[in-house]
């Protein structure tokens, strides 16, 4: 592997790292992440030799992979808290007869 090969996987993992830790804020991060989870499996695939910035790698897919549940967990949360708040018409709260 030719030393830009090696620097090129070093820079491409610490990308990894910084793009997952933006994707762990929930709904705005979902893409960061998302890019985070595609580039980190692309880049884990194509080093052959030792990584230097394998634990950033490592970390940025774990952490790529939380951002990407907890983006989805917030919006299930907004959207139960939603449902929960339409009022039913038969109740009575509207203050009808």
């Amino acid at each position: 592997m030719k030393p830009l090969d090696r620097i090129a996987i070093i820079r491409q993992s610490l990308a990894v790292f910084i793009c997952a830790l933006i994707g762990l804020v929930p709904v705005v991060g979902l893409f960061p992440a998302t890019c985070a989870l595609v580039r980190g499996c692309r880049v884990s695939r194509a080093q052959r030799e030792f990584n230097p910035a394998r634990n950033y790698l490592r970390w940025g897919i774990t952490l790529a992979v939380l951002g990407i549940l907890s983006s989805f967990v917030f919006a299930l949360m907004i959207g139960l808290s939603l449902v929960s708040r339409v009022p039913d018409p038969g109740d009575g709260s509207q203050g009808g007869f």
